[in-house]
C-alpha cells in the first residue's frame, strides 16, 4: 500500500498539471489496485514484466527475464524504426507496452526498486526501453542504490544518465550517483508524505504493529516479533493491533497473532492507504517494518519504532527524530519501550518537522511541471 500511496498522489500531481493528460498506470495486479484505490484518475494495466508469485524471482523465472528482456528491447526498436509492433517471447506483456508505445512520458515512482535488494534489472530495463521508443522518462522521488559491484555501479549509472529527469527522495541516493558522474539530480522527499491530508489523531490505548514478511530466518524472526509484542502488551497495557499493508506480510502476521494467546488483534484485509492512516492515527504508536505505514502513520504525528537495517529508513524517516530505526533482527524491546514512553514529546517533534516534509514531497510536482512544460529549456539531461 505505500506503492499504491505513491501512485495515488503521482496520478494526483499530473492531474493539476495537465488536467486534459491521459493517464495510464503500469501495476503488477491491476484488479488489486483498483480495489484498493477507487476512483484513482487513471487507466490500469499490467506490468512489462513477470512478476514473482513469491516476491522474489524463482529459477524458472530468471531463466526466462532474459528472454523476455531481449523480447522488450526488440519491441522497442522496431517500434522506433519502423513503428512496428512486434512481440516476440513477449505477446503476453503486449498490453502494457502498447501503452509505452502511445505515451507522451513515462514517469517511475518506483521507490527503491534500483537497489541489490531487488530484480533491479527490470527497472533499468523500462529506462532503456523507453529512451529506445523516443519517450521522456523521469525517475521521481526513487531510492537508488549503492552498489557494492564495480560492474554493477557503471551499469547502473549509465543507464540512470539515460532518463531525462532524474528526482530522488534522499540525499544518500543523491551523493551516490554524484560519485559516480551524474551531477544533474533533484532531491526531495517520499511521495507518500503528501498524500491524502493531515489525519486528526484519535488516541486509543492501543498500538499498531507491522511486521514485514521475511524469506530467511523466518522463525526466528517469527519468535522476535511474538517476544516484543506481548512485551508491549504487558507493560504498556494497550491492545496490540497488527495491520497488514502488503499481502506479503500477512502469512508471517497470521502467524505472530496466532502465538500471542489474546494479546494482539490482526485486521484481517490489506487496507487501502487512507484506511490505513486512519488506523494509525488512532493509535499511541506504530512499530513497522513497512517504511510507508510510517510514513502514512507520520499524518497524524503518530510516533513510531521502524525495524529495519535499510539506509532510506534512516534517511527519510530520521527527519522527525534520531534513534527510530533499529535493525529487523535485533532486540528491539527497550527500545520500542522507551520511545513509547517519550511518545507525547515524540509526536511533537513530527509535528513541527511534518509540514516540511510535506513541502518537499510537493515540490516533485513542482519539478515534474517544470519539465513537462519545457522539457529542453529545463535541460535536466545529466
Amino acid at each position: 500500500m505505500g506503492d499504491a500511496a505513491m501512485l495515488l498522489t503521482l496520478v494526483d500531481m499530473l492531474k493539476r498539471i495537465s488536467p486534459e493528460a491521459s493517464l495510464s498506470a503500469l501495476v503488477s495486479d491491476p484488479a488489486f489496485t483498483s480495489e484498493k484505490c477507487p476512483g484513482i484518475n487513471a487507466e490500469l494495466h499490467g506490468w512489462p514484466w513477470p512478476i514473482p508469485e513469491s516476491g522474489r524471482p524463482g529459477v524458472l523465472e530468471l531463466l526466462g527475464y532474459p528472454l523476455i528482456f531481449f523480447g522488450n528491447m526488440l519491441t522497442a526498436i522496431a517500434y522506433r524504426i519502423f513503428k512496428a509492433r512486434v512481440f516476440l517471447f513477449n505477446k503476453r506483456f503486449s498490453g502494457p507496452l502498447t501503452q509505452l508505445m502511445e505515451c507522451d512520458a513515462v514517469v517511475s515512482p518506483g521507490g527503491d526498486f534500483i537497489g541489490p535488494r531487488y530484480f533491479f534489472i527490470t527497472s533499468l530495463g523500462e529506462v532503456v526501453m523507453s529512451r529506445i521508443m523516443g519517450k521522456r522518462f523521469i525517475l521521481c522521488a526513487q531510492t537508488i542504490g549503492p552498489f557494492d559491484s564495480w560492474i554493477m555501479r557503471k551499469i547502473v549509472a549509465a543507464t540512470i544518465s539515460l532518463a531525462d529527469l532524474v528526482i530522488l527522495r534522499e540525499e544518500r541516493s543523491a551523493a551516490w550517483l554524484r560519485k559516480e558522474g551524474l551531477k544533474h539530480v533533484k532531491v526531495t522527499t517520499d511521495l507518500a508524505f503528501a498524500f491524502g491530508y493531515p489525519q486528526k489523531r484519535k488516541k486509543k490505548s492501543r498500538i499498531i504493529f507491522c511486521p514485514k514478511g521475511v524469506l530467511k530466518d523466518g522463525e526466528g524472526y517469527v519468535e522476535g516479533m511474538v517476544r516484543l509484542a506481548r512485551r508491549l502488551a504487558d507493560e504498556t497495557g494497550c491492545e496490540i493491533v497488527i495491520l497488514p499493508t502488503d499481502s506479503h506480510d500477512k502469512e508471517i502476521q497470521s502467524e505472530i497473532a496466532s502465538r500471542l494467546d489474546g494479546k494482539a488483534s490482526i485486521i484481517g484485509e490489506v487496507l487501502p492507504p487512507l484506511r490505513i492512516a486512519k488506523e494509525i492515527a488512532e493509535a499511541e504508536f506504530i512499530i513497522s517494518g513497512r517504511m510507508h505505514a510510517i510514513i502514512l502513520g507520520s499524518r497524524s504525528c503518530t510516533p513510531f519504532l521502524a525495524l529495519s537495517d535499510s539506509d532510506k529508513f534512516a534517511d527519510i524517516l530520521g527527519r522527525f527524530y534520531e534513534g527510530g530505526c533499529v535493525a529487523a533482527g535485533a532486540d528491539s524491546t527497550d527500545k520500542a519501550l522507551g520511545l513509547f514512553r517519550e511518545r507525547e514529546s515524540l509526536a511533537k517533534k513530527m509535528s513541527a518537522a511534518l509540514p516540511e516534509l510535506e513541502r518537499k514531497a510537493l515540490e516533485n510536482g513542482r519539478i515534474l511541471r517544470e519539465f513537462l512544460k519545457d522539457p529542453d529549456k529545463a535541460k535536466h539531461r545529466n
